[in-house]
């Protein structure tokens, strides 16, 4: 406690002797707890099991920011004499307890002895503060009088700082409206646009469409019309093969028939050579020449007959 100057030397007396003890005692406490094995306030605050000794406070108690209470001190004692010498309980234990509590009461009786000067100086400190506060009011109040009163030669100028400060808000509000105005046109724009344009893409993708769809339908139309081509040429060459197995029955029988025709020859000749030892030799080459004039003319009509089909075989083939 920082003590006023006017303060009386009996009260600074008091004071300063309970201050001085209190630190007296905490520094003695400290260096009992080093020269006791320095254990940690952790240990310390374990080892308690009557007080509760928190770390916190057994810091307060060695620092002399504060007199602990006399169980909280003899706890702490126990408790550092049980972590250092394991001696607790022991005369000479009692005898470190009594020393203590002998140091506790003589540093007690001058905290007591220091309460009445610790109360006056206190409210000799709060009326001192008290007085400088009103002082600092008065001067604050006197400079806050003069402060408005240069402010009264300033109020033209702040009237009309005001109004320009009013017209440049009301130029920029009107500047931001146009502005937003200009923002809404544009964006009207765009989205009309926009729209223009998402029209013509639909018109073209329709157009595109039904175009597809139309070339879909030829397709169609055309797939149809090959596949009709197509049966009708399965059914031509049905027929041609029809035909063709026609002509090699008709070549067979044909072949058969010259065959029967050279057998006849043969025969015939046969038959002259019989006759030839019979008749006349003029006779039988006159015979002979008629028989051979008919197989003449029996192989040229089987020569036309094969003639006349192979050429509607290559007209038939042709027209495919």
């Amino acid at each position: 406690m920082t003590l006023p100057a006017d303060a009386a030397p009996e009260d600074s007396a008091a004071i300063t002797a309970a201050a001085a003890a209190r630190a007296a005692f905490a520094r003695d406490l400290a260096a009992f707890r080093i020269s006791s094995g320095e254990r940690s306030y952790q240990q310390i605050s374990k080892a308690a099991s009557r007080v509760r000794l928190t770390p916190s406070a057994i810091t307060d108690v060695l620092s002399g920011k504060r007199l602990p209470t006399y169980d909280f001190l003899i706890e702490f004692v126990r408790a550092v004499e049980q972590l250092g010498t394991g001696l607790a309980g022991s005369p000479q234990s009692e005898a470190l307890v009594k020393h203590w509590h002998d140091r506790w009461v003589s540093v007690k009786s001058l905290e007591r002895e220091a309460l009445a000067p610790r109360k006056r100086v206190r409210d000799a400190l709060i009326q001192q503060a008290r007085d400088e506060a009103a002082e600092i009011l008065a001067v604050a109040r006197r400079e806050v009088e003069a402060a408005f009163a240069a402010a009264g030669n300033h109020h033209v100028r702040h009237t009309r700082a005001k109004q320009l400060q009013e017209e440049q808000l009301r130029q920029a509000q009107q500047a931001a409206e146009e502005q937003l105005q200009q923002a809404k046109e544009a964006a009207e724009e765009l989205l009309k646009n926009a729209q223009q344009a998402a029209h013509k893409i639909l018109y073209e993708a329709q157009h595109q469409e039904d175009k597809a769809a139309r070339m879909v339908r030829v397709l169609e139309q055309r797939g149809n019309h090959l596949s009709a081509e197509a049966q009708r040429l399965e059914a031509q060459a049905a027929r041609l093969a029809t035909v063709k197995e026609e002509n090699r029955i008709e070549a067979a029988r044909l072949a058969a028939l010259a065959e029967q025709g050279r057998a006849e020859a043969a025969r015939v000749a046969a038959l002259a050579e019989q006759e030839a030892e019979a008749t006349s030799p003029a006779a039988l080459a006159e015979q002979e020449r008629e028989e051979i004039a008919e197989l003449g003319r029996l192989n040229t009509r089987y020569a036309e007959n094969d003639q006349y089909w192979g050429n509607i075989d290559l007209s038939r083939l042709r027209s495919r």
